[in-house]
């Protein structure tokens, strides 16, 4: 098994903390971003690892037109700005990886 870049760089954020985690997500995409809404909500306290650009590829990406609860479509930065404030409400912590 091939362990990439970003799996290095969040192996070495882990080694160097000696905080235990009930709960990591890696990635700041639309799955990343709700697991940490929904485990936040149950209070396993989630620590969110993230890429350079919280969001993923829909901080890329003009109007989103097959989100629920948007059927006049939303600019893809501020449904996951939203996202990420809403994750970060129940209790998600994020964490940048920085590139070398």
């Amino acid at each position: 098994m091939d362990i990439g870049e970003q799996d290095c760089h969040v192996a070495l954020l882990l080694a160097m903390t000696s905080q235990v985690h009930n709960l990591i997500i890696i990635g700041s995409g639309p799955a990343g971003l709700t697991a940490g809404i929904y485990t936040g909500r149950a209070a396993l306290e989630p620590l969110l690892f993230s890429g350079i650009t919280i969001g993923g590829q829909l901080m890329y990406t003009t109007e989103v037109e097959n989100f629920p609860g948007y059927p006049q479509g939303i600019m893809g930065p501020q449904l996951m700005l939203s996202m990420r404030e809403q994750a970060e409400k129940f209790g998600t912590k994020v964490r940048l990886l920085q590139k070398r």
